[in-house]
Parts: structure tokens; sequence; C-alpha cells
């Protein structure tokens, strides 16, 4: 009986099971809309559509290659980098591009063909933003009409491709500009007080300094004394 009752008295041992921890990436996925994530899983392999990543995409997409005046393109990114990252002109500055194109070492023709789907009535790079930029720019400056290579995806666009514009479309304005992204971040740093002009009535001490060296310097009191006594003496010469 003794023994029966310590064993009901004892705790009752409990089954340990691991407890499954959420990475910080699959918690940081999960944060998202889920329309995103659905909209990220479909793009996955987009860049199998891009010529300057693949060069299968020209040779696969070569019917539907056109020619399409810059100024119907429309960006899908409100700011693009100012290198580019693959193809050709990989590490290349794309200002370099534009100068190139302007001086006819590179042609318009011969710049890998953009990826474009149209949509809502308008045409969408979705590959191609950099290069885009390079030839707007060129047109702005030589005020030339100017014709891009496209890949123009109309009807039956591919689910990964379509995915692809979904989710790399931030322009605000749509999509007739796109700036160069500034080297410190996608936003400007907001100005520090140090560097706001200082007010005209505070006057910094380097100033002061000058202006006090600049002044006349008054006479002294012996140099005061002996002008008065020179000029009594000359009156009672005269």
């Amino acid at each position: 009986r003794a023994s029966a009752a310590a064993a009901a008295a004892a705790p009752m041992a409990v089954e340990e099971r691991p407890v499954h921890r959420a990475s910080s990436s699959s918690a940081a996925v999960d944060s998202e809309p889920m329309n995103r994530q659905m909209a990220v899983e479909f793009a996955k392999g987009s860049v199998k559509f891009d010529p300057a990543q693949n060069s299968r995409a020209l040779r696969a997409w070569r019917h539907l290659q056109q020619s399409v005046n810059v100024d119907s393109l429309r960006f899908t990114h409100d700011q693009v980098s100012d290198r580019f990252l693959h193809g050709r002109h990989q590490n290349e500055p794309v200002a370099s591009l534009t100068e190139k194109l302007i001086s006819g070492e590179v042609l318009a023709q011969d710049i890998t063909p953009l990826v474009v789907v149209e949509s809502v009535g308008k045409l969408w790079v979705v590959f191609g933003n950099r290069r885009l930029k390079a030839l707007k720019d060129f047109s702005s400056r030589t005020e030339r009409k100017v014709q891009a290579v496209c890949i123009v995806h109309t009807r039956n666009i591919p689910p990964p491709l379509m995915a692809k514009l979904l989710i790399s479309t931030s322009t605000e304005n749509g999509g007739t500009f796109a700036p160069f992204r500034p080297r410190w971040g996608r936003y400007p740093v907001p100005i520090r007080p140090a560097a706001l002009p200082r007010p005209a009535h505070v006057l910094s001490s380097s100033f002061v300094s000058a202006a006090v060296r600049a002044a006349p310097a008054e006479p002294s009191v012996e140099k005061a004394r002996a002008l008065a006594q020179a000029k009594e003496a000359d009156a009672l010469k005269r």
C-alpha cells in the first residue's frame, strides 16, 4: 500500500516535444500579404524570359520581337540603379551607355531586347529598366525618336512573367520617368541641422575677427593729447 501511495503521489512524467521556432527569414515572409507571397512564388524562374540573363530567351521568343518607340515604353521601377548587373554591359554605368549611343559607338538596335508586357493599355518593361533609362536619356538629349528592340507579350502571357510584373512595379508616376537610385539608399538622407545655412544675424567668429582687423584703429589717449597740443601751438604762432 505504501508503495502504491508513493507512486500515486509522484508527479507524472511529461513528454517533451521539440518546439518549432520560425527563422527570421520565414517570419519576414509571413509578415507579407498573402497575395504578394503568391506572386513571388509564381515569379520564380521568370529570369528565363530575359535575354540579358538567358541567351535562349532570344531564340525562344523571337516571334514576339518588334521595334517600339521608347516614348511608348513605361518603367515599372520608381528608381533604377546607375550600373548594369547583367548582360553585355555588366558593371558598366548606365550613363556610359547613353554617351556611347550619342557618339554612335553603340546603336539602339544592337542593345539587348527589352522584355515588355502589355497591361491596362500600356507597355511595361519587366526586364530592362536600365536599358530603357539609357535609351530614353539618349532620345531626350538628342531630341530624336528612338526605337528599342523589344520582346512584347500581349496575349497568353506566361504566369511567371505576369507575376514578375506585379511584384516589381513600384512606379508612382505611371512609368513615365525613373531617376537613378541614390548611392546612400532608396530615398535621400534628410539634411542635418549642421548643414543648414547660418542665419544672417548670427556671425561666425572668423567673420567677426576679420571685421575687427579691417576696422580703422582708434588713436590712443597719448596720441590724441599730442595732436591737440600741436594744434594749440600752431594757433599761437598765428
